[in-house]
Formats: structure tokens, sequence, C-alpha cells
């Protein structure tokens, strides 16, 4: 296989990949399930990560920002998948 295939290959699974987490994220959304699901030995859990978006403010002005509440905080959320490790 050529890189070029194997780059096509991933990203023709990544594509599959980002579709189920979509449907997923539906599933969750209707209440259907839970932030995290197990499936044949697959875990997917929803993750979220928070990050601060400051205005063009000299940077020694940001925690006098997030004080103030001028700056604000962006909170992103995604599915992480994993394989559950076997029982021992």
């Amino acid at each position: 296989m050529s890189i070029r295939e194997a780059q096509t290959e991933i990203a023709r699974q990544q594509a599959l990949i980002d579709e189920h987490k979509l449907h997923l994220q539906d599933l969750l959304d209707e209440g259907l399930i839970t932030d995290t699901v197990s499936y044949e030995g697959i875990t997917a859990k929803v993750q979220q990560r928070k990050t601060w978006h400051y205005s063009p403010a000299v940077k020694e002005l940001q925690d006098m920002e997030q004080l103030e509440g001028i700056a604000t905080q962006k909170v992103t959320t995604s599915w992480t998948v994993r394989f559950s490790s076997p029982e021992a």
C-alpha cells in the first residue's frame, strides 16, 4: 500500500468515526444515552475542554479581565472513544 493510499484510507476511516460521533451526540441530545457508553469492548465518553478568549488587551490585563467578566470562556465538547481494558 502506498502512502497516498494509506492516507486516503485513514481519511475514510476518520470520516466514518466522525459520523459515529455525530450519531452519539444526537442520541445524547435526545436523552437516549448518557455521556458514557460501552459496547463490545469500546467505551465512548463525552469530554469537555474549557479555554479563555481575551479581547485584544495587553497580556498582563488577562487576569483582570477574567475577574471583571470581560474575558469569555469557551467550552468545547467532544467524544473520546477507547477500547476497554481487558478485565483481570
